[in-house]
C-alpha cells in the first residue's frame, strides 16, 4: 500500500471532517479534494466508516504522542518540567478541540455510535493509566506540591474534573480557547496544591 497515499487521504480527510462535520461529506469529495480517483479510494477504505475509523486512530495516536512525550520530560531533570508538561498538555486540548469539533461529535454520536464509544472509552482510560498521580508524586518530592496533601485524594478529584470537563465533548462546547480552559484549571485546582514558592514563581495568586 502506498502510504504516503493513505497518509494524504487522511489528512485530507481530517480537514474536511473538522471543517464540515462527517455526515455532510462524502467519499467523492474526499476522492476530489486530495487529487485521486474514487476507485483509488475505496481500493485503500472500502467503506467511509473504515475511513473514519482510521482517521480516528491517526489522531488518537498523534495524542497519545504527545502524552509520551509528557511522560519523557517527567523522567529528565529539568526544572521546567511542570511547564513544559502544561505546554503539552495544551497542545492535546487544541488538537482535541480543532479535530473533535461540536458537529464531529454529533455525527458520531448519532451516525457511528460504536465508533464514539471507542473513543470516549479510549480517553477515559488513558487518563485513568496513572499518568497524572506520576506528575502529582513527582511534584511533591520536587516541593512544587505541599507535602501535608494526600496524593490519591488529589488525583482522584483531578480524574473527576477530567472526566467531567476536559473531554472533546465539552471543549467544542465552551466559548473559550483550549488554552484559556487549561489555564483557568490550572489555576483553580492547582492554586490549593500547589506551594507558596511555587505559585509565587508561577504568578499564580492566593
Amino acid at each position: 500500500m502506498n502510504t504516503d497515499l493513505k497518509d494524504r487521504i487522511i489528512q485530507t480527510s481530517i480537514r474536511l471532517f473538522s471543517q464540515n462535520g462527517l455526515k455532510n461529506i462524502n467519499t467523492d469529495l474526499i476522492a476530489q479534494e486530495a487529487g485521486i480517483s474514487k476507485r483509488t479510494l475505496y481500493e485503500i477504505f472500502p467503506s467511509k466508516e473504515q475511513l473514519i475509523k482510521e482517521v480516528i486512530m491517526h489522531l488518537t495516536n498523534s495524542i497519545l504522542l504527545e502524552v509520551q512525550k509528557m511522560n519523557n520530560v517527567i523522567d529528565e531533570e529539568n526544572e521546567n518540567n511542570f511547564e513544559i508538561v502544561f505546554q503539552h498538555l495544551i497542545k492535546v486540548m487544541n488538537e482535541l478541540k480543532n479535530n473533535f469539533t461540536k458537529q464531529v461529535i454529533s455525527d458520531l454520536k448519532r451516525f457511528y455510535p460504536e465508533i464514539w464509544k471507542e473513543i470516549h472509552t479510549f480517553f477515559m482510560l488513558k487518563m485513568k493509566e496513572g499518568f497524572f498521580l506520576k506528575i502529582f508524586h513527582y511534584g511533591q518530592d520536587k516541593g512544587y506540591i505541599r507535602k501535608d496533601i494526600n496524593i490519591d485524594l488529589v488525583y482522584f478529584i483531578h480524574i473527576t474534573i477530567l472526566e467531567n470537563v476536559v473531554t472533546p465533548e465539552i471543549i467544542s462546547e465552551l466559548p473559550m480557547s483550549t488554552n484559556d480552559v487549561m489555564k483557568s484549571i490550572f489555576d483553580i485546582f492547582l492554586r490549593g496544591i500547589l506551594t507558596e514558592k511555587y505559585r509565587k514563581d508561577q504568578l499564580i495568586e492566593t
